[in-house]
């Protein structure tokens, strides 16, 4: 007994179980709940508390309805078979007790009359409490036979005297209407109580799996409605639809019911949840009448119950398995009638295809027009289901090639919009084999190095793109250039800048404004001429790029919403993070309203980098983890590296040093994994931060140069950023004269870089050097001016930086109170975003020089974020976390992170608490 465990999220009533076991004098107690709620296992537990009691068990089966107090029998007659013949004579007469137990016989004469037997089987019980007290537990009583109902309500009605627990479980739905009769009879006797067992709490379920995730046990909750049977089996399957162990319990349930009955749930499984009476009733090819007598023989056995004016099953995981129930070929034949009667109706084109691809066959025509138009109206992820559907029907052939063509160049591009990237291969493959050069055929072919290159495999699409490209007619510019921009995409990948010019300069010359693959190579030349420094062309080219994306309408740019990636990122590196928020945020809109699972998170990370830029921690951590839980949902290791690194640099900031080196290595492995020479300098340089930040820094400058290609793998504008990293690891390891050399190439490297940020970042790391070197005027002035850079592009993590640096400077000079100034007004402004790290390096200052700061209090200053903001308030109006996954197009786990720190910064206990702290 000492590992058994008392069952979960029954506190209250394993309360009433204690306290009616304290009691001394007789009393009644009966469970009554569903199947699998947990009756029997209350019933053990409250043996197991029994302490030196007698606990005498049985449990009535569906197969002892016949057999006169069975139940009884199996409880009590063991008992009395161990006990000598003195020992059972004393306990009563066998004139009288024979009827009931075996062991008092063979019979003596004639039995008894009822009520007699009934007041010598109470005796009976009364004289078993003389020695110590009894605990007779009867478990289910729905399946008892009449003479075991009519004696347990006597004696729940008329207890024994002395210490006699008489604790009972039934399905109030399946009991026979006398024992709940005998039961409502019994209850002004206040020893007498019925315990209901409600569904388990998602909380008190989570107690179940205590190493599962929230996600997972919101999930396994929902489908088992709070059932502690269907929540176990449905988490020992491991995803399995419906687990046997349940099949098999609610096949039981549908066996001892009548044939009409059965026959209804069946077509009720296949109506739909909720499912309406009358479609159902023609399903089962029932009359109405019948069929709503069988309906209330289902609502009688709780099966099925009332929801409005239509019904729906106990829980959704009932109707699975009594869908399973049903015979395959009757199952076939019932979807068909379905069909046949919502196209009666007019019901909509969605509610039609369920049934149609169940029961279409192969080769009817009419059944791939409706699923192939089905996935016309449906979200990308919905349409793959209905287009591989219809193709399934569409035979092979010359005579149906060019069908089959349709169906897969439409499952081609909804399945890499969903992120399902092996069926998105597999159409497209199949569909190259046969389609001739054409516009389509390049649309196709683009489309797929699309989907390469945003899940990580850029060297397949350049082998790709580039076989076609040498196919093609010279004649067909339009698609030349289509396929350039491709080639364009993958040169930046693999950070050969060069070829990224080469191809996307001659996509821009041969395309017009007007057409959508000029904007995509303006947008990658002007990342090529910005990678290699000559920032005002860049900055013209990105300007071409900006106007062309905001001409295009909102239906243009969702098919090519690959755009807004080079687009938005190359505005963040050229200081204009806001253009770069409003482009990515345009594009995010789009791909969540149309469900693009695949650029979704790409577009995500591309936002946080500008928040980055921008110097907002929360928001770029927000989108960031966002980014990475999506692309490991849909198996993109190169978008969730990209995610990681941002992440990375976020983490540093707010002082969450181990996270953020964790990151980066995980970001690094996937970085070499990939070969992708972009992925591994930025997861480089995140990890040389990391480093840093961690104290390491003797390993800054092998993996910063190692990982970057000696500066070659990164643009060029980004060198100061490179140069500051080591600059800081040489003053860290005392070596001020390599601090200076490097200062010096810092200096050369932005000569000629007109950006703010980077003319900043060598204006921050000369204030860092001349403050190691006791220059503490001239440090104040670089630090001065860096600070003056950052402000002016609101690079307010990097003001923050320089803020500090300058403060240092003025009050080590003996300008205390200036210096002082700064450095309060620094740890405000990182108090204020979240950058914990650089707020706990000015209080460290500000002690140097003798100010205290107190730290702030646990949960001050806890703001929300913009995605914090939006969650809480779809918690606050009832959402769950799949409605709201659903609805922002992010993944549950992601909902469930952030509802978890929302309720924290907002200190309340629970969800229904959010409403009232908003």
């Amino acid at each position: 007994m000492g590992d058994r465990t008392p069952p979960a999220g029954r506190a209250a009533e394993l309360a009433v179980v204690d306290r009616v076991l304290a009691g001394r004098g007789p009393a009644a107690l009966v469970v009554t709940g569903e199947p699998g709620i947990g009756k029997s296992g209350l019933l053990a537990e409250l043996a197991a508390r029994a302490g030196p009691a007698l606990v005498l068990r049985g449990a009535a089966t569906e197969f002892e309805k016949r057999e006169p107090f069975a139940v009884f029998v199996h409880a009590v007659d063991p008992f009395l078979r161990s006990l000598g013949d003195a020992e059972r004579s004393a306990l009563g007469s066998a004139a009288e007790l024979w009827p009931v137990f075996p062991a008092f016989g063979p019979p003596p004469g004639r039995a008894p009359g009822r009520a007699r037997t009934h007041r010598a089987v109470s005796a009976l019980l009364t004289r078993l409490a003389g020695q110590r007290p009894l605990v007779l537990v009867l478990d289910d009583l729905q399946w008892a036979d009449g003479a075991s109902i009519d004696l347990f309500g006597h004696l729940v009605r008329q207890l024994p005297d002395g210490p006699v627990l008489l604790a009972g479980a039934m399905h109030p739905a399946r009991s026979p209407e006398r024992l709940r009769l005998l039961l409502d009879l019994a209850r002004p006797d206040s020893a007498f109580e019925e315990l209901p067992l409600a569904p388990l709490t998602v909380e008190a379920a989570a107690e179940l799996l205590p190493d599962a995730d929230p996600a997972t046990v919101a999930a396994l909750h929902r489908e088992s409605g709070g059932n502690p049977f269907y929540f176990r089996a449905l988490a020992e399957e491991n995803g399995t639809d419906v687990p046997p162990v349940v099949r098999t319990a609610v096949a039981a349930e549908l066996r001892s019911l009548p044939q009409r009955a059965r026959l209804a749930a069946w077509a009720a499984s296949v109506a739909g949840e909720p499912f309406e009476p009358g479609l159902a009733g023609e399903i089962a090819e029932l009359p109405s009448g019948e069929f709503l007598a069988a309906l209330d023989e289902l609502a009688a056995a709780d099966l099925v119950r009332p929801a409005g004016t239509r019904f729906c099953f106990r829980h959704p995981i009932v109707r699975r398995a009594v869908y399973q129930v049903a015979g395959p070929g009757w199952r076939r034949a019932a979807h068909g009638r379905a069909a046949e009667v919502l196209a009666a109706r007019g019901a909509g084109l969605l509610t039609r295809a369920e049934h149609v691809e169940r029961s279409a066959v192969a080769g009817d025509f009419a059944a791939v027009d409706l699923l192939a138009e089905a996935g016309d109206a449906a979200s990308p992820a919905e349409a793959v289901r209905w287009f591989g559907a219809a193709l399934e029907l569409v035979p092979t052939g010359d005579a149906h090639r060019q069908r089959r063509q349709e169906l897969l160049s439409r499952l081609t591009v909804c399945a890499g919009m969903a992120g399902r990237l092996e069926e998105s291969r597999r159409a497209a493959d199949e569909l190259l084999t046969s389609v001739p050069h054409s516009p389509a055929r390049t649309r196709l072919v683009a489309f797929r190095s699309f989907v390469e290159c945003a899940s990580g495999g850029h060297e397949r699409a350049r082998v790709l793109v580039d076989r076609e490209l040498r196919a093609l007619p010279r004649e067909s510019s339009a698609c030349r250039a289509a396929l350039r921009v491709e080639l364009a995409a993958t040169a930046f990948i693999r950070a050969d800048h060069a070829e990224l010019e080469r191809h996307a300069g001659a996509a821009l010359a041969t395309t017009a404004v007007t057409d959508p693959v000029h904007a995509g190579a303006a947008a990658l030349l002007a990342r090529g001429q910005y990678a290699q420094g000559r920032i005002a062309e860049a900055a013209a080219t990105l300007d071409r790029a900006a106007a062309a994306v905001d001409g295009m309408t909102d239906e243009v740019l969702s098919s090519r919403l690959g755009v807004c990636l080079p687009l938005a990122l190359t505005e963040g590196e050229l200081d204009r993070p806001e253009d770069a928020i409003r482009h990515a945020s345009r594009g995010l809109e789009l791909a969540r309203a149309s469900g693009q699972v695949l650029v979704t998170p790409l577009l995500s990370t591309t936002r946080a980098a500008a928040h980055a830029l921008h110097g907002r921690p929360v928001e770029a951590l927000d989108d960031a983890t966002e980014a990475y839980e999506l692309c490991r949902a849909n198996g993109s290791r190169y978008g969730a590296a990209l995610a990681l690194c941002v992440s990375g640099q976020v983490q540093i900031w707010r002082g969450q040093v181990s996270t953020a080196v964790a990151f980066a290595e995980e970001a690094l492995a996937m970085g070499r994994e990939s070969g992708a020479a972009v992925l591994l300098a930025s997861a480089g340089v995140c990890y040389a931060e990391a480093l840093h930040a961690a104290g390491r820094f003797a390993d800054v400058e092998p993996v910063l140069l190692e990982t970057t290609g000696n500066f070659e793998l990164v643009d060029r504008p980004w060198w100061s950023r490179l140069y500051l990293v080591l600059i800081r690891a040489a003053l860290s390891l005392g070596d001020r004269g390599k601090a200076e050399d490097l200062l010096g190439r810092a200096r050369e490297a932005v000569d000629g870089i007109p950006l703010a940020s980077r003319q900043a970042a060598v204006r921050y790391a000369e204030a860092l050097v001349l403050l190691d070197s006791g220059k503490f005027p001239a440090a104040a002035d670089a630090a001065f001016e860096a600070l003056d850079l950052a402000e002016k592009v609101d690079s307010q993590v990097q003001a923050g930086q320089a803020r500090i640096a300058a403060g240092r400077a003025l009050a080590a000079n003996g300008d205390r109170d200036r210096g002082l100034a700064e450095l309060l007004r620094a740890e405000g402004d990182m108090a204020a975003l979240g950058a914990q790290r650089l707020r706990d390096h000015a209080v460290r200052e500000l002690r140097r020089f003798g100010r205290r700061v107190p730290r702030p209090a646990h949960g001050s200053g806890a703001t929300l974020s913009h995605r914090e903001h939006e969650i809480a308030h779809l918690v606050a109006t009832g959402r769950t976390n799949r409605e709201i996954a659903a609805q922002l197009v992010i993944s549950e786990k992601t909902v469930e992170t952030h509802v978890s720190r929302i309720l924290r910064k907002l200190r309340v206990p629970s969800r229904a608490a959010v409403g009232r702290a908003l």
